[in-house]
């Protein structure tokens, strides 16, 4: 697996760290997965592609 870094501004930081606390997550990484698996889903779905 690849390795990428990206900066958050604090109240987006919170935010993620907040999702992690609530449990359904296990690491930022596995929320930051997530959101761009659903983001890619959505693309697909929009512009028609499987």
């Amino acid at each position: 697996m690849e390795c990428m870094n990206i900066s958050l501004p604090e109240p987006l930081k919170q935010f993620v760290d907040g999702q992690i606390s609530t449990g359904r997550y296990g690491s930022v990484s596995e929320y930051v997965r997530e959101l761009i698996r659903a983001d890619a889903g959505s693309y697909q779905a929009r512009s028609g592609q499987a």
